[in-house]
């Protein structure tokens, strides 16, 4: 698990999850009076953007063990930017790698967070 100072594989996950557990509760809390509201489910378009998003998590995790973060993150931030629009081909690109390898960076160079990262980025 680690520590905040010296954090092992386990904290940061453990943190998202926290932080996943808060914001459904108060989610949760603020959606109380209307219990009896229909649920309205994207239609059209954003059904399609909501399903690629989706699969985009799926993905991840099928490429994660195979590619290495760097690639799959990059693919999925790039496979979700394109679903959601509203920037151009060579803003996604770059944006989708800056992540991709910056988070890379980021938590397995600066903050000593092992990473799958395979062969290229070790």
């Amino acid at each position: 698990m680690g520590s905040v100072r010296k954090p092992g594989p386990g904290l940061y996950p453990l943190m998202v999850a926290g932080l996943l557990l808060l914001s459904s509760l108060a989610i949760a809390w603020q959606t109380r009076s209307t219990a009896g509201a229909a649920i309205e489910w994207p239609q059209g378009a954003g059904r399609w953007r909501m399903a690629a998003i989706l699969l985009a998590g799926i993905a991840y995790i099928v490429l994660l063990p195979n590619l290495g973060h760097p690639i799959a993150s990059t693919v999925t931030t790039f496979v979700s930017l394109q679903a959601l629009g509203g920037l151009r081909w060579p803003s996604k690109v770059l944006l989708a790698v800056f992540l991709g390898v910056g988070s890379f960076y980021l938590f397995n160079h600066l903050l000593g967070v092992p990473l799958p990262g395979r062969i290229w980025f070790r």
